[in-house]
Formats: C-alpha cells, sequence, structure tokens
C-alpha cells in the first residue's frame, strides 16, 4: 500500500508566549514563580512521507529532558507512540503535536 502522507509539525507554549522564562504569578499572598520554557523545537515544520518507503522524520529537540506527550491530529493517516516514532496509515495529512506538562521548573506546553 504506497501513498503520500503530508505531516505538519507543532509544538505550543501556553500563553502563545515565546521565550526563556515565564513568569508565573501565584493566586494572592504567594510568591512569584519564574518557570523556563521546555524549549521543544522540531528540526522542520513539515515533512512528506510515503507509505511503504523508507521515510525520515524530523526529530524533536527537547534540550531539558521534560517528558513529552506526543499526539497526531488524524490518526487515520498516522499515529505517533509516546516516544515519537511515527507509524504511517494511508494517505493524507495530519499535525503531530509536541507537548508536556507544567513541572515546578517548567512551563507547561499544550
Amino acid at each position: 500500500m504506497k501513498g503520500a502522507a503530508v505531516l505538519a509539525l507543532a509544538t505550543f507554549l501556553s500563553g502563545g508566549c515565546i521565550g526563556d522564562e515565564i513568569l508565573y504569578i501565584e493566586g494572592a499572598g504567594g510568591g512569584e514563580t519564574t518557570l523556563t520554557d521546555p524549549d521543544l523545537k522540531w528540526s522542520a515544520s513539515s515533512c512528506e512521507a510515503t507509505i511503504g518507503a523508507e521515510n525520515t522524520f524530523p526529530t524533536l529537540t527537547n534540550r531539558y529532558g521534560v517528558s513529552v506527550i506526543y499526539v497526531s491530529d488524524d490518526t487515520s493517516v498516522a499515529t505517533v507512540a509516546s516516544d515519537g516514532t511515527v507509524t504511517l496509515v494511508a494517505a493524507g495529512s495530519t499535525v503531530i503535536t509536541a507537548s508536556s506538562e507544567e513541572t515546578a521548573a517548567y512551563s507547561a506546553s499544550s
């Protein structure tokens, strides 16, 4: 089964902020905590792959080693495993998103 699948790759940072640090303000009476942007970045913003062929997919740079959650927008086109491995299922287009949850040191990306 051959066909082409176009993958768009995305990382999102909550609040639309881009930078190395985000100021997180706690509720009334709480102190301020500066959280570091987890800095997740794809090596390319998209790729085209062929089902049944040997494909090279963009890689995700995870400079701080945060726990990453991968999601495919359309699992009928491609699935993505918890380790980021992409499996093509059928011709079409999908968006593969990498995100992370907030920790004590790093801001969430979603």
